[in-house]
């Protein structure tokens, strides 16, 4: 099934490869106020990993960019499941996957459902998550 655009089809997928290096980490922690070596030293992880925050942004920033670059859209809504730390250094996969697509009229365009995963080196799914976007009708594409 394809949206109205034609830009997209039930089913499509696509990936990202991204590293959690330890500048980025400790930046990006260091913005959102959480950030003790320390601490993390003394958690259940015994070290640094990535805030739920950063991977949110990675997760989110790599779908904006896939949707983006073809057609002219608005996030309506986003969720993240965590269900493992992702530490610092590591290497992980973004996935994401079309899996509806529903025409509503009354909105310009379709309403495209993808779910995302991230998965660790050892292929297990770190982070799960959900994103609703408004994908305008081809009248109101800005190409």
């Amino acid at each position: 099934m394809l949206n109205q655009s034609g830009c997209f089809h039930l089913g499509e997928q696509f990936t990202r490869d991204v590293v959690f290096d330890e500048n980025a980490v400790t930046q990006f922690a260091t913005m959102a106020g959480h950030h003790d070596e320390q601490v993390a030293a003394a958690s259940p992880f015994k070290s640094l990993i990535a805030s739920s925050a950063h991977t949110g942004a990675l997760l989110l920033g790599s779908l904006a960019t896939f949707i983006s670059s073809r057609v002219s859209a608005v996030g309506l809504g986003f969720s993240m499941r965590l269900k493992k730390a992702t530490r610092v250094g590591e290497k992980a996969r973004i996935v994401w996957t079309g899996v509806s697509i529903e025409p509503k009229r009354k909105l310009g365009g379709d309403v495209i459902t993808f779910e995302g995963k991230v998965f660790n080196i050892q292929n297990q799914v770190a982070v799960t998550a959900t994103c609703d976007n408004l994908i305008f009708n081809p009248a109101r594409q800005r190409r």
